[in-house]
């Protein structure tokens, strides 16, 4: 149950930094290498979100030996190539401390909570913050309860953050629910309801807008019962969510949602009567009502347990967590997926089909772009760091375009469509020689290489090639291109930093003079090139310098009427 003062100390964490991708075979999931503080020590990851593409934050905690083992705050941070440990405080080296949950408003404001403390006895919240720089301990209020922790955080904007968890006001006397409110000032505990069980504790808050927010956990008392939250603008207050009917416990442990009026939580149910297992939850919210919906057991006899949850639209969520393999004994990786009609089971990697692999959250900065942090058992039985990310098999582009410079007047690019008609390129460059171009490629994520670039279709050749000017970019440099024909260049084996890899390719018609774009030089043409004659080169006219000289004038002019007559095949 969440509101235990500590973790149960298992030995199932991370995997080990040498170990090499996997890489995906189709759309799908794949372990990526992740750090840990030490083999030989415990480290688990409990949470991940990414403020962009290129950083992603995780938090956790790790195994620091004084005495008898200590745990001690563990943040890892994703740069768009590679994952690698950051700094993080703790409030002492003889005290828990654990990371539970992490939220960032931009790349400059992150929060991550959790609890510190003895974790057999008392403990207190903990809340840390990035600044674009560290992250530093910021006060909590915990001066009103004997022991406090938070195990969510969500801010709809920078100045409103809602941190949730339990507290309880004395030894053996049952939890409540724990709400903090960040102001864009300070943190400061907020009024939240409490269901009549003796016990009441909330995992997981996130909010679809500043007006409406949720959060999840349970409510125990003899069995324990799901329990669910919502902010309304202006306070906080029970809603009712399904249970199974049977003597068990049920506990939500995420939350998410793709809109105001569709959420999702998952979880668990305990079934101590009839076969001692746990069976996945997953709830649904329509706007109006929370109801159960069908979620894949992929165990029968060894027990399913859901831990995170993630939206990207209406139609792709992702849940994650754990199963017991039947055949093999081991607990496994679980994650489903929401198609927008049901929940079903994809492949996800395991390090060893023998040891503890499990996830326990999930983000998605993109619906080409999630991650999924856990940990795993090693071969002398510590936990490691487990990351795992979903991509797709080709690298995704965001764009090929033709390069070309115009003198003094600058850089200006003609897009070539990744699908459809393709673009048109109607300048012959005087300076860099008639034949000349340069093709620009642009992908969602970083490059970490390209096997090599080729010309697969016209007549020319690549001259040069290389990775940029941005991190996500590659250059291919073309000579001898000749007129009045289509060109496709290829890029063979690309890998990408979200271990997508693949062949793409661009394809760029070669017109000269074919102002107008549409595949044939004409009067039209004529005239649009002299109705710009003597303006100033800009990236509404550029096309119209067709000799990329920076000017626009006679000899351009005279350059189109030269072509007049020619066409695309």
């Amino acid at each position: 149950i969440s509101g235990h003062a500590g973790p149960i100390r298992d030995n199932a964490a991370t995997a080990r930094a040498t170990r090499p991708r996997f890489a995906p075979t189709g759309p799908g999931w794949s372990i990526i290498t992740s750090p840990n503080t030490n083999a030989t020590q415990n480290n688990r990851l409990e949470s991940v979100t990414c403020p962009s593409a290129s950083q992603c934050w995780a938090v956790g905690y790790y195994g620091q030996p004084v005495g008898s083992e200590v745990s001690q705050t563990l943040i890892e941070h994703w740069d768009g190539t590679t994952w690698t440990i950051v700094p993080s405080p703790n409030t002492s080296a003889t005290q828990d401390n654990l990371l539970k949950s992490v939220t960032c408003t931009s790349t400059s404001q992150c929060w991550a909570v959790g609890y510190y403390g003895d974790y057999d006895h008392v403990v207190q919240a903990l809340i840390e913050q990035w600044d674009g720089t560290a992250w530093t301990i910021v006060p909590s209020p915990n001066t009103a309860a004997y022991s406090s922790a938070l195990y969510g955080v969500t801010c709809p904007s920078a100045s409103q953050c809602w941190a949730v968890g339990y507290y309880s006001q004395a030894a053996y006397s049952g939890g409540q629910t724990l709400i903090e409110q960040w102001d864009g000032t300070a943190w400061a505990t907020y009024p939240s309801p409490n269901d009549a069980a003796s016990f009441n504790g909330l995992n997981a808050v996130t909010c679809p807008s500043a007006s409406q927010c949720w959060a999840v956990g349970v409510a125990a008392g003899d069995y324990g019962e799901t329990l669910t939250e919502q902010w309304n603008g202006t306070s906080w207050n029970i809603v009712p969510s399904p249970d199974l009917n049977f003597s068990s416990v049920s506990i939500l442990g995420s939350v998410a949602c793709s809109s105001t009026s569709q959420c999702w939580t998952v979880g668990y149910v305990y079934d101590g009567d009839s076969n001692s297992i746990n069976f996945t939850l997953i709830d649904r919210w329509n706007g109006t009502s929370w109801s159960m919906v069908p979620s894949p057991q992929p165990s029968q006899t060894r027990g399913n347990n859901l831990n995170g949850v993630a939206c990207t639209s209406a139609s792709q969520c992702w849940a994650v967590g754990n199963y017991g393999n039947d055949s093999s004994g081991s607990v496994q990786t679980l994650i489903a997926q929401w198609n927008g009609t049901s929940w079903t089971t994809v492949a996800s990697p395991n390090t060893s089909t023998t040891q503890y692999n499990g996830l326990q959250g999930v983000t998605c900065a993109s619906p080409s772009q999630c991650w999924a942090v856990g940990n795993y058992q090693n071969s002398s039985g510590h936990g490691q760091t487990l990351i795992e990310d979903y991509s797709l098999t080709i690298p995704p582009l965001t764009s090929v375009a033709s390069r070309m410079t115009h003198g003094s007047a600058g850089t200006f690019d003609i897009n070539l469509p990744l699908t459809g008609t393709p673009g048109v390129e109607c300048r012959n460059s005087a300076s860099l020689g008639a034949g000349n171009y340069t093709m620009m490629f642009t992908f969602t994520n970083d490059l970490t290489s390209v096997a090599a670039a080729g010309l697969t279709t016209g007549t020319g050749s690549v001259s040069t090639s290389t990775l940029g000017p941005n991190a996500n970019q590659y250059t291919v440099n073309l000579t001898g291109v000749t007129n009045l024909q289509y060109v496709t260049v290829t890029l063979s084996n690309v890998l990408d930093a979200q271990n997508n890899t693949g062949t793409v390719a661009g394809t760029m018609g070669v017109l000269i003079g074919d102002t107008t774009s549409d595949a044939a030089v004409n009067s039209g043409d004529i005239a649009q090139t002299k109705s710009e004659s003597g303006n100033p080169v800009s990236a509404t006219n550029f096309r119209e310098d067709v000799n990329a000289d920076g000017n626009l004038n006679s000899a351009d002019i005279g350059l189109v009427k030269s072509k007049s007559g020619t066409a695309l095949p």
